[in-house]
């Protein structure tokens, strides 16, 4: 070797946007993976959590106790109650129908859609820019829960293929395996239900827990009320929202995840700037 001149100690690879190049260690102390490496790596693990909790979620019956049994026997139970009375719960809602409750769903039906999913997703990003890891991880959980809560829903619905309260006219109607009726299970009450379920579980006090409930309660309202669906459809939502938001908490705290979130750090690099991510 000649004087004055010293042998690179190792060769790294950085990932930048549209180049790849090598660099000594001497060069660039710590590697730092570009914005799009980052993206990249956290969707591949948030898929392999998401493939993981939901085996988990399919095959759970197979582990259920005897009180768990005992908790779908009551709500069996009281699904069976509300379909037998259906027609006579739905007429008295719209008897009492009224300018000041469409209003009220104009405003908040979108809890159980658009503003459920906003929610989540300001949760899970307000966690990460303030580094808060109990609201990044409220965000996370809730995002996941509505996607697995509406995953069943959406598989569900056909398969009973009830008829709205709006084109049965208030009767109580089901087909069965058909995509043309899907009064069953309502899927607002699903998101809205499944969100508010994960607030109140990671949040504490009792304060945050009843407004998130209140609300979802009036979303699934709002479904009788606009003559969507009937009360045994946004029952049954419901109780998958809670099910499933419970569910993804609960497995989680199980696992020992204190602090399972993404952390991200941009930081500068030669020619560029790079991202590094831990989880």
């Amino acid at each position: 070797m000649r004087p004055g001149v010293r042998a690179a100690a190792g060769f790294i690879v950085l990932c930048l946007p549209g180049v790849l190049r090598a660099q000594t260690v001497d060069e660039v102390p710590e590697p730092s993976p570009s914005v799009a490496c980052v993206v990249g790596g956290a969707l591949l693990e948030e898929a392999k959590r998401y493939a993981w909790d939901g085996a988990a979620l399919v095959t759970s019956p197979l582990h259920w106790t005897g009180r768990d049994w005992t908790m779908f026997g009551a709500f069996a139970a009281s699904l069976g109650v509300l379909l037998a009375t259906d027609q006579q719960t739905y007429v008295a809602v719209q008897e009492r129908r009224s300018v000041t409750t469409d209003d009220i769903s104009d405003v908040t039906t979108p809890f159980g859609q658009a503003y459920a999913w906003a929610l989540a997703g300001g949760m899970l990003a307000g966690g990460l820019i303030t580094k808060n890891p109990d609201l990044r991880d409220t965000g996370r959980d809730a995002i996941e829960a509505a996607f697995f809560a509406s995953l069943l829903t959406t598989i569900l619905k056909p398969v009973f293929g009830r008829e709205r309260p709006e084109q049965s006219d208030g009767r109580t109607v089901f087909h069965g395996f058909t995509s043309q009726y899907q009064s069953f299970p309502s899927g607002h009450a699903t998101i809205a239900w499944a969100v508010a379920s994960v607030v109140a579980m990671r949040t504490e006090g009792w304060i945050v827990p009843t407004v998130a409930y209140t609300l979802a309660t009036i979303v699934a309202f709002d479904r009788v009320n606009d003559g969507k669906h009937f009360i045994a459809d946004v029952f049954a939502g419901a109780a998958i929202g809670v099910a499933v938001g419970r569910f993804v908490v609960g497995r989680h705290r199980e696992a020992g995840e204190k602090d399972p979130g993404v952390s991200v750090a941009l930081v500068p690099i030669p020619g560029g700037i790079g991202a590094r991510l831990a989880f």
